[in-house]
């Protein structure tokens, strides 16, 4: 299994990383967790074809987690309309995308969503569901996201354990759900404060000792300001930093 950060920052694109898109190369198929604004800009550069992808999980409905999936699919319609991709993402998922097609492309929402070719599947929180030969398992996230729920997954496939915890303030639960896994991912305000409901610098500080994971990635920040503000995590044999192209063997 093969991780790639498409995307490694956060909404406001800090120190030039793109929105929110990370991908597993699985076997048979290629998955996506989150597809940020820029997600296809970034497949295209890193020459991945975006119909190869078969599912795209959302975490939650911020545009820069769930904004590119419009252009996602209008890349699909154009080039590769028959190919078949499910969205799975919190209760509304479906709705938000329909509002946005709307909104943003009036007139194509029959080609965009054809229901043939773009599947849904909704999500509650602390539900357990297989799709296809995928195990998941999402956890309440808490961040502020008004009607729609906001989601932490763990993804169990081909005998290993990937654990994503979008943005959510931390909370200790987050302990036991990594608990063994092969692959954390944590996606990270690193200066305290400046908004609330993500995991900053201190809970780490805190934390990071008790996660249990054999391998734990450090998402939506950057090198540069680990350095700065962060440089116990750079001792820690168990820890990288995400950056946009980074891949990885799990």
């Amino acid at each position: 299994m093969e991780y790639i950060s498409i995307g490694s920052g956060n909404a406001v694109n800090s120190c030039g990383q793109a929105n929110a898109c990370q991908l597993l190369k699985l076997k048979n198929e290629t998955i996506a967790i989150d597809m940020g604004p820029t997600s296809l800009m970034r497949l295209k550069q890193e020459n991945i074809e975006p119909a190869d992808i078969s599912k795209i999980f959302i975490t939650h409905l911020h545009g820069d987690h769930a904004g590119g999936l419009l252009y996602f699919l209008l890349d699909k319609y154009t080039a590769n309309p028959e190919s078949i991709v499910t969205i799975i993402g919190p209760v509304g998922t479906k709705e938000s995308l329909e509002l946005t097609t709307t909104a943003m492309y009036n007139g194509l929402e029959q080609e965009l969503l054809n229901p043939k070719v773009v599947k849904f599947v909704e999500v509650e929180m602390d539900q357990t569901i297989e799709i296809d030969n995928i195990h998941l398992e999402t956890f309440r996230a808490d961040h502020f996201t008004g009607k729609y729920q906001a989601l932490m997954l763990k993804l169990t496939v081909e005998n290993k354990s990937i654990f994503f915890s979008g943005d959510t303030e931390w909370r200790d639960e987050i302990i036991t759900y990594t608990n063994n896994t092969d692959l954390t991912v944590l996606d990270v305000m690193l200066i305290n404060a400046v908004l609330p409901k993500h995991i900053v610098i201190d809970d780490l500080k805190r934390s990071l000792n008790d996660i249990n994971a054999k391998n734990i990635f450090i998402n939506h920040s950057n090198m540069g300001i680990i350095k700065d503000n962060a440089p116990f995590m750079l001792n820690n044999s168990k820890i990288k930093i995400t950056h946009d192209g980074m891949r990885a063997t799990i």
